[in-house]
């Protein structure tokens, strides 16, 4: 038990940090939420007509899920947080479950572990504890910001905060669970992650079409999204989609415990495929990675072609009603929007910006894995550079953003067209490439942090997108000073298509980036290898 113990409180100290920031994140979108749309919608007739314009509209309701109580302060709360933050805590629950199971055993930590006298199905319960203990502690924070909004807004009891807490935090015990099961599964943890991830998107895609399309709304039941938005908290709080999340936890837990005594340690359940030919060759670092990183890349193309089809095909009903809410084109027209007919797709696009951003973070993290574990030394030996090293490296990782980026654009239009949309294949290709520069940017810091300080590179680089992110939700609720919103990596692109690309800013961005990205190869070549 006291080795039990000990697992479970190292695991909660790794994470209690992120685990705090999350709850705050919660609160601070929820005051701004709260007081945005007091700002926005000072008059009743206001409120009416926004109610009107997104309570039926099936592109609006696929991306931020249904629209209930807009009229009200406590239903557009809900309406704009439902549909992202239960996303963003189920990400950061998913990857923390495959790093502490499969990547502790895939980095031979795990066997140490099980050297003490402890089991390995003691062992992973435990740490599935501490996994669970660092969401209740986002939980507590979340509860007890609740708990103040409600009595300083008076827009919502105690209690229904209360359970709207609980909800937006759900579903990441839900997706922990699907983590710890794939990390039994699969032979490797960026494997057990893409599986975890797979599930993710599907769940998304079904709760899109569950709302998009009333006609097949019991979608809804087969997605832990839409358990989510079921619960309908802060307007009808109904338990029973709560009820099934916990119970798809209980049994995922479960079960992954009971598959974790099945196996050898370093085995995995499903036998990896060995794909790789004979006598293949490999002529230089460019093509060695480019054959590490295809299948990754390949993924992110594919994840962002197929989102944005799915997006595109309900974004037609979606921009009638973008276009005709005053307070929408109030709200945007600081951002230089001249074509309100593709507002939504504008939307879109930033969306998918966000999703490249953590692409480019995930590409330095997986960097720093690999020299974390060693496995980056075995090229550094070679007689290759370690500048030419890098810089094949960051070659390839820019092409798969752009490429990605081009994927999303043409998936856009793609579903644009076939559901009677007027998206030209040229403005989806530019908008597509304008997701790019950000990426980039944060591309080439997380890069520079990688050479100067890189056992805090992956902090770095998704603390750095969790604050450019959050900075976009609230900055036009709150009115925040420009040299603040100037801190966001989103902040510095252009809402296109709805707004023309600004090539001139997006170069300043990309030199940014590539200055970041030498300076980082810089401190590299100067420092040793840092293991662990």
């Amino acid at each position: 038990m006291a080795t039990s113990r000990v697992i479970t409180e190292h695991v909660i100290k790794q994470r209690r940090k992120v685990s705090v920031a999350l709850g705050w994140m919660i609160g601070v979108v929820t005051l701004s939420s709260i007081y945005g749309y007091r700002a926005a919608y000072p008059q009743h007739l206001d409120r009416l007509r926004l109610s009107a314009s997104f309570s039926h509209d099936a592109g609006i309701a696929a991306v931020f899920g249904p629209a209930r109580s807009l009229d009200t302060v406590a239903g557009f709360t809900a309406f704009r947080t439902l549909g992202v933050i239960p996303i963003i805590v189920a990400i950061w629950a998913m990857l923390s479950a495959t790093r502490a199971l499969r990547g502790e055993e895939e980095s031979g930590r795990w066997e140490i572990l099980i050297s003490a006298p402890i089991t390995k199905r003691r062992a992973t319960l435990a740490t599935i504890r501490g996994l669970y203990g660092s969401l209740f502690i986002t939980l507590i924070v979340a509860s007890v910001l609740m708990i103040i909004t409600s009595r300083v807004s008076h827009n919502f009891s105690v209690s229904a905060g209360l359970f709207f807490a609980t909800t937006l935090i759900a579903a990441s015990f839900f997706f922990t669970s699907v983590g710890a099961l794939t990390s039994q599964l699969a032979s490797t943890r960026r494997l057990a992650a893409t599986q975890a991830g797979l599930v993710l998107g599907i769940s998304f895609l079904l709760r899109a079409v569950a709302d998009a399309s009333p006609g097949i709304a019991w979608l809804h039941w087969l997605s832990p999204l839409g358990w989510i938005t079921e619960s309908a908290p802060l307007t009808k709080t109904r338990w029973l989609g709560l009820t099934l999340i916990l119970a798809g936890t209980v049994i995922l837990t479960t079960l992954s415990v009971a598959l974790s005594s099945r196996r050898d340690l370093g085995a995995s359940l499903v036998p990896e495929r060995i794909t790789h030919r004979v006598g293949t060759k490999i002529n230089g670092t460019m093509t060695l990675w480019l054959k590490l990183q295809r299948a990754s890349i390949g993924g992110w193309i594919a994840g962002f072609f197929f989102m944005s089809f799915a997006f595109g095909l309900v974004a037609h009903g979606a921009t009638k009603a973008f276009g005709s809410s005053s307070g929408i084109q109030k709200t945007f027209a600081n951002l230089g929007i001249s074509k309100m007919s593709e507002l939504f797709f504008g939307v879109i696009f930033m969306m998918l910006t966000s999703g490249l951003m953590f692409a480019a973070v995930s590409h330095v993290s997986a960097l720093r894995e690999q020299e974390s574990e060693g496995y980056l030394d075995h090229i550094l030996v070679t007689p290759i550079s370690r500048t030419r090293t890098l810089l094949s490296r960051m070659s390839v990782s820019a092409g798969a953003f752009f490429a990605i980026g081009l994927s999303a654009g043409l998936g856009a239009f793609s579903g644009s067209s076939l559901s009677g949309g007027r998206l030209s294949l040229k403005d989806a290709l530019l908008a597509g490439v304008n997701t790019v520069p950000s990426a980039l940017l944060i591309f080439g810091i997380t890069v520079a942090v990688f050479g100067l300080a890189p056992r805090a590179t992956t902090i770095f680089g998704q603390s750095l997108l969790a604050w450019s992110f959050l900075l976009e939700l609230i900055g036009s609720s709150l009115k925040l000073n420009h040299w603040l919103l100037d801190t966001s990596v989103l902040h510095h692109m252009a809402f296109a298509p709805a707004a023309s690309p600004r090539w001139g800013q997006a170069a300043l961005v990309v030199g940014i980036g590539a200055v970041m990205i030498a300076v980082g190869i810089s401190a590299f070549n100067h420092r040793d290898t840092a293991l662990g």
